[in-house]
């Protein structure tokens, strides 16, 4: 696929049964996936009304298909001042196996982030959360987890071992300081 471009495409939904509707629209997607090339595709969307943009680059379709090294994977996604970045690597991609991925969540506000998740959120200035996310043979690691919340710091190590008959998750979690006057100063 040498060059991918829609543009002005609208999807509204409306669930009559909960009086709700539900619009994407999709302003712009581009891309392209030639045989030996990095995929590359950049969308400009918004979600009820709420502006997003998602950058990513991946390897080779060439190399999707070929088992002998991990495929790259960059994606990069923004809105409302906030974004989320995800670098890493996938060894079976086909198969959604062997992900690496570090991640980088920064936003301007805690409420900015809210408003994206749909829910509302205290405006506590600045929010970071980035680590890496590692999956092997059925167990899942978010190890070097970091937080900035205001001047509230949290670091954590997580576990998922999907690969036992009985689920077990473990994990650390130190908070080093907690502000709580901006959350009371709300209350």
């Amino acid at each position: 696929l040498a060059a991918l471009k829609l543009s002005d495409i609208v999807i509204r939904h409306n669930d009559a049964a909960a009086g709700k509707d539900f619009t994407l629209e999709l302003v712009e997607i581009t891309g392209s996936a030639l045989d030996h090339e990095p995929m590359t595709l950049q969308v400009q969307a918004s979600i009820q009304q709420t502006p997003y943009r998602l950058d990513a680059t991946a390897g080779s379709l060439a190399d999707l298909f070929s088992r002998g090294s991990p495929w790259p994977l960059e994606i990069r996604i923004e809105s409302l001042g906030s974004s989320l970045q995800l670098t890493g690597e996938i060894v079976e991609p086909l198969r959604g196996r062997g992900l690496t991925v570090d991640f980088a969540l920064v936003g301007r506000s805690l409420a900015d982030v809210g408003e994206l998740l749909g829910a509302e959120l205290q405006p506590i200035k600045p929010l970071t959360l980035a680590g890496r996310i590692e999956d092997e043979a059925g167990r899942y690691r978010a190890t070097d987890v970091r937080g900035e919340i205001g001047t509230t710091v949290i670091e954590a190590d997580f576990e998922a071992d999907l690969s036992r008959e009985v689920p077990r998750v473990s994990g650390n979690l130190q908070i080093r300081s907690i502000d709580v006057g901006p959350i009371l100063a709300a209350v």
